[in-house]
């Protein structure tokens, strides 16, 4: 015959004896915890397809908020950018192409920052890029130049509604990993 045993489901029998001061300083620990990761670490939704093939429309990304307290962007990053019009306020995602200091010349659909021609392995050529985006820039302190994976489909630096993007002020971080391809960017 089977016997089965019952199991103490009290809350005394399931954690160990603890004073009221041990409960508060655990409460208090896990809502410093839980502050901190919701304060730094934010889940994004990407809406749209300006980054498709690396992000496509609906991914959950994670983004590191406090990427550039103390440094600049890096060539490739991918950053939330707040977009202010008349209306709202709203955040893009696009890839750092320009640093601060950077002679950054678009010509023939090409990109070359500091004279050489950069190599965008992660761009999405399905489509070939239309329009005419000449451009001859150098970027100041502090500003960095952005541009959707999706060339044909992204409002980016190159739109003079947008153009160069003021890091300190503009950028809200740097997505670091998505959940939605377990992939750390």
């Amino acid at each position: 015959m089977l016997e089965l045993k019952r199991f103490n489901r009290t809350v005394e029998g399931f954690f160990p004896k603890l004073s009221l001061k041990e409960m508060s300083q655990i409460a208090l620990i896990t809502l410093i915890i839980l502050l901190i990761i919701t304060r730094v670490f934010v889940p994004v939704i990407v809406v749209g397809n300006s980054m498709r093939k690396t992000l496509e429309n609906g991914e959950i990304l994670i983004l590191y908020k406090m990427a550039y307290v103390k440094k600049a962007p890096k060539y490739k990053d991918i950053v939330i950018i707040k977009v202010n019009d008349d209306f709202s306020e709203d955040t893009i995602v696009k890839r750092v192409i320009g640093t601060p200091g950077d002679h950054l010349v678009i010509k023939d659909s090409k990109v070359y920052i500091n004279g050489e021609l950069l190599i965008e392995n992660y761009i999405n050529n399905e489509e070939i890029v239309t329009g005419k985006y000449d451009i001859d820039i150098t970027l100041e302190k502090n500003e960095i130049f952005v541009m959707g994976d999706n060339r044909n489909h992204s409002s980016d630096s190159r739109n003079p509604s947008l153009g160069v993007i003021n890091y300190k002020e503009d950028v809200v971080g740097r997505i670091i990993y998505s959940i939605s391809d377990f992939e750390v960017m």
